[in-house]
């Protein structure tokens, strides 16, 4: 069965179809282009992350050793370029695509007839982007690159269009709009800002058709980019034209299971998701307003409250606290940071060695398994909600008979709850009340 939902809003699909064959016209009239309703309803969407044996990027040579050490790198990446959004509101893209990088992966298919993408899911990016003929330069790709021209659905926006008007780093060719994406690390994507359908395969075996979503279209990408079936990014951030905010029905959440599992995570879209537990604010900033900061109160380790100085983690342009997909391990200011690594000392019984990699601080001679009964870390928001992070995801083993606190220190301000934290937990966001819900979750039955 195949469902079609709409972008824009109050249009019939008639008017929808001759918007599309007079976009030009319309546009010159009306000075925007409307991209901003769906009908109602929802999907669900496969999520798979990059150590899974589901994922196209898997490596079975590699051994959980690499793949902890994978995790660390790919967070202290993910922390510099989303330091550099913040403090450069020209950045389009949070992160770059590398294979070391990528968390969360999903797969749909853009153009009429459709042409399959493969795309990292990303809260902290501001516009879906993918690969597109003709290249002026594209990064290897073994899947084929979009083809605009062999789509009837495909329309470039011009320049006096609303999204175009919406999206910093754009400039004007030929009366067309042109986007500019640039990484702290040299990596780049520029192309055309357009309007195509997507269509998404949902966890139901139904297939969405999502009309007149606006993306990237890149025909000039280059840096450290994965070189395999990644082609770009899709936006689930804060941004006016992220995916999510094009969606009438601005609810979603996500239930990640745990990392290298065999089962597949989920996204939902629409206006059942679920919001379970208790509900937390989430804010924007300026100069950062795709990301998703919020407001903590304190973090107890068990039952010790740790008192941390609330002025380092209150949202503010330059500091406070994220929650993120693309970080895959907690990243703490200084301040809070020190307070956690006393209180797990004052704690464990294990003997204190230093990590063999020399990444992690605060390390442990033993297993997995000798960290059961440890006491779990709370994070404590405003308005009473919890994230309690048990010691599986708390510590991470990194060689034979060490474990280690798997939480990063940042001494420029910024604190990010990463994806691993975050596991085993319906996540939800509803974007009319700006709430964030933590509810804990089998997620392999979500």
């Amino acid at each position: 069965m195949t469902s079609t939902r709409t972008i824009p809003n109050s249009l019939t699909l008639q008017f929808l179809i001759f918007l599309s064959i007079l976009i030009s016209c319309v546009e010159s009239s009306n000075q925007s282009t409307s991209t901003t309703a769906m009908d109602n309803g929802d999907f669900r969407l496969r999520l798979i992350d990059s150590d899974s044996p589901l994922s196209p990027f898997y490596d079975p040579n590699r051994t959980i050793y690499d793949r902890s050490t994978a995790l660390i790198h790919r967070s202290i990446t993910r922390l510099h370029h989303l330091q550099s959004s913040i403090k450069s509101p020209d950045y389009l893209i949070a992160a770059p695509l590398t294979s070391e990088d990528l968390d969360y992966i999903v797969n749909f298919w853009a153009g009429t007839p459709p042409s399959e993408i493969t795309a990292i899911l990303d809260t902290g990016s501001k516009i879906t982007w993918f690969q597109c003929l003709p290249c002026e330069k594209c990064f290897n790709q073994t899947k084929p690159i979009f083809d605009p021209s062999k789509s009837s659905s495909y329309r470039d926006l011009t320049c006096i269009s609303g999204p175009c008007q919406q999206l910093s780093s754009t400039s004007c060719e030929s009366g067309l709009c042109k986007y500019g994406a640039t990484y702290g690390d040299g990596s780049f994507s520029d192309g055309s800002l357009a309007i195509e359908t997507f269509t998404f395969n949902t966890a139901d075996r139904r297939s969405t058709s999502l009309l007149g979503v606006v993306f990237g279209c890149g025909h000039k990408n280059g840096g450290r980019l994965y070189k395999n079936d990644l082609a770009g990014i899709v936006s689930m951030g804060q941004g006016p034209l992220s995916l999510i905010n094009q969606l009438n029905q601005r609810r979603f959440s996500y239930c990640l299971v745990p990392r290298g599992a065999t089962m597949v995570s989920h996204l939902q879209i629409g206006i059942t998701p679920l919001l379970a537990g208790k509900t937390t604010p989430f804010f924007q900033v300026e100069g950062s307003e795709h990301l998703y900061y919020l407001s903590l109160d304190d973090i107890s380790l068990g039952s010790e409250p740790l008192h941390i100085p609330l002025k380092a983690f209150k949202p503010s342009k330059y500091q406070g606290l994220i929650i993120d997909t693309g970080t895959s391990i907690d990243i703490l200011d200084s301040s809070g940071f020190d307070l956690v690594i006393r209180a797990v000392q004052r704690v464990m019984k294990l003997k204190e060695v230093t990590d063999p990699h020399q990444e992690l601080e605060l390390c442990y001679e033993g297993t997995m398994g000798d960290l059961v009964g440890f006491p779990s870390l709370t994070y404590h928001f405003v308005n009473g909600a919890d994230l309690v992070v048990g010691s599986k995801n708390l510590f991470q083993q990194v060689a034979d008979r060490v474990v280690c606190l798997s939480m990063l220190r940042n001494d420029d301000s910024i604190s990010i709850i990463g994806s691993k934290s975050q596991e085993n937990y319906i996540v939800g966001y509803d974007f009319h009340t700006k709430l964030i819900s933590f509810g804990p979750y089998d997620c392999s039955q979500f």
